[in-house]
């Protein structure tokens, strides 16, 4: 493993845990409340994002592994920033 990628991993587990240790109980009774906006959210990311991915290969008659690639990482909801963005 090269130390780029051993450097970006534990970048990533160290945000991830920085993210998961500010949550608490009442976060998530909140949440339980209003599951509204995470279903929104979810729908958004796991349908809407990657629909709208296609539609841009699509339509720009990109070749095959391009599109597949747009879609895949519009599928992947926050990417590898998302912990970085949640701080």
């Amino acid at each position: 493993m090269s130390a780029d990628i051993l450097a970006l991993a534990v970048l990533l587990i160290a945000s991830m845990l920085a993210v998961g240790t500010t949550l608490d109980l009442p976060a998530f009774t909140a949440l339980l409340a209003r599951p509204a906006p995470l279903l929104v959210a979810l729908g958004v990311n796991v349908l809407a994002v990657p629909a709208v991915a296609v539609a841009v290969g699509w339509a720009l008659h990109l070749p095959t592994p391009v599109a597949a690639g747009i879609v895949l990482a519009s599928a992947a909801a926050g990417g590898s920033s998302g912990p970085l963005l949640a701080l």
